[in-house]
């Protein structure tokens, strides 16, 4: 799918592309997405991700949110 236009305030982000194509949408202005491409996004900015002709597979990259996405193996239950 697509990643709608949201506002980050909280976080810088750096994406790294891994394979596909896609068009980043930063503040309005259009970048394309190819592999081994870097792009930094900026906290502040409206961003909006969109695959081209297939899937598209990236590494996003930032500093610890207050909340959100946790990454690693979910806590035991008792």
């Amino acid at each position: 799918d697509r990643i709608e236009p949201h506002r980050n305030d909280e976080v810088d982000v750096l994406v790294v592309v891994v394979l596909g194509r896609g068009e980043l949408t930063l503040d309005g202005q259009v970048h394309q997405l190819a592999p081994m491409v870097v792009a930094h996004l900026p906290k502040g900015t409206v961003r909006a991700v969109e695959p081209v002709d297939g899937p598209l597979v990236y590494l996003s990259v930032h500093r610890h949110r207050s909340a959100g996405l946790q990454v690693g193996r979910p806590p035991r239950r008792r």
